[in-house]
């Protein structure tokens, strides 16, 4: 137990190391990596714990490669602008735009500046957008419930966030009924194409549960000092990776 203590307390991890071990682990795809970023919480006591994320997509889970533990003034556990380009500067460290096949983002990741950001870094992306965002300056619920009325489901190029970008939509079910609409911006993919790229979004959610609940456990630590969730973190996504290969071996 000292020991562990003293692990925790004292240890210096390279987490560029972590992150090309993880990469070393995965073949790379043809086209390039397909990344998802996400955000996981929980609460320690009155202590809210943050991690925001950006893995790697393998099959139906994804893999960890940089994470963040967000401050606790960070805006109702969201993260911001800084936050995301940060950790992204992070991970183009280690892995080359030119590697990077799309980055899938759900409705949180949004916003004029990172998304230029991104487009600026010539790496390609999906987000999921709210309904009052304006699309080629009405709402998208609007625009898409008119695109959805004559069947096809992008727009062809609009503007949204001062970026030239593709919209897409789509009729999805929520909680057994069809009354809910994805809706999503991409700066290189545009209608069925995008639409069926951003389900592999949903893995990192996956990752999420292997490494709570349904698997590691990670919420039960009592742990809230952000360098040594940090160090956490890192020892999961190892434990991770060498879970999953271990599991994909004895599947095939």
């Amino acid at each position: 137990y000292r020991r562990l203590q003293d692990f925790f307390l004292n240890a210096r991890l390279c987490y560029k190391s972590v992150a090309r071990f993880q990469l070393s682990r995965m073949l790379k795809p043809k086209e390039g990596y397909t990344l998802s970023m996400d955000r996981t919480n929980w609460k320690f006591g009155r202590k809210d714990i943050n991690f925001l994320v950006v893995s790697v997509v393998t099959g139906s889970v994804a893999v960890p490669l940089f994470w963040k533990v967000l401050p606790k003034k960070t805006k109702r556990g969201n993260s911001n602008t800084h936050q995301r380009i940060s950790l992204m500067n992070r991970l183009l460290t280690v892995l080359p735009v030119k590697d990077i096949f799309v980055l899938t983002m759900d409705r949180e990741f949004v916003g004029k500046q990172w998304l230029k950001y991104l487009d600026d870094k010539g790496i390609a992306f999906i987000a999921r957008i709210k309904m009052n965002i304006q699309v080629d300056g009405e709402r998208a619920d609007v625009l898409a419930a008119k695109l959805l009325a004559q069947h096809p489901q992008d727009a062809g190029r609009c503007q949204s966030y001062g970026l030239n970008v593709f919209f897409a939509c789509k009729n999805i079910t929520c909680n057994g009924a069809r009354d809910t609409k994805l809706l999503i911006l991409s700066n290189r993919f545009k209608g069925k194409q995008a639409l069926g790229i951003y389900k592999k979004r949903w893995a990192i959610e996956r990752l999420f549960w292997h490494l709570k609940k349904k698997g590691f456990d990670l919420e039960a630590t009592h742990m809230t000092c952000a360098k040594k969730l940090d160090k956490l973190f890192a020892v999961l996504a190892l434990a991770f990776i060498v879970s999953f290969a271990w599991g994909c071996q004895l599947r095939y």
